[in-house]
C-alpha cells in the first residue's frame, strides 16, 4: 500500500498549524516525523490515520484520491496509528501486526 499526502494544510480557527505538507511512503518505508513541541507533528499522524480532516491537500492511498471519515475508515484502507514510548507515533503503510 502507497500512501501520500500532497499540500496537507491543517487550520484551527486563525492558527495555521500545518501548512503545505508532502509525504510518502511504500511498504517497508520507514519515515520519521520530526519537529519541535507544537509544530505539528501529532496533527499530521492523526490525519494520515484519518483521526482528523485536513482543511487543504490531497491524500492518495495506492494512487486513488482518498478522504477518510474516521480511523476506522482509514485503517480499512491502509493507513493505522500506532504508538509506542521509545519513539514516536506513525502510520504503517503494510500489513498491520495481529495481536
Amino acid at each position: 500500500m502507497r500512501l501520500q499526502a500532497r499540500g496537507v494544510r491543517k487550520s484551527y480557527g486563525p492558527v495555521e498549524v500545518l501548512r503545505g505538507i508532502d509525504v510518502a511512503g511504500r511498504p517497508g518505508d520507514v519515515v520519521a516525523v520530526v519537529g519541535a513541541n507544537g509544530a505539528g507533528k501529532s496533527t499530521l499522524i492523526k490525519i494520515l490515520s484519518g483521526a482528523e480532516s485536513m482543511s487543504h491537500g490531497e491524500l492518495f492511498v495506492d494512487g486513488t484520491p482518498r478522504r477518510f471519515a474516521g480511523p476506522h475508515d482509514a485503517q480499512a484502507a491502509g493507513p493505522a496509528r500506532s504508538s509506542t514510548t521509545s519513539a514516536s507515533t506513525s502510520p504503517t503503510c503494510g500489513p498491520r501486526p495481529v495481536r
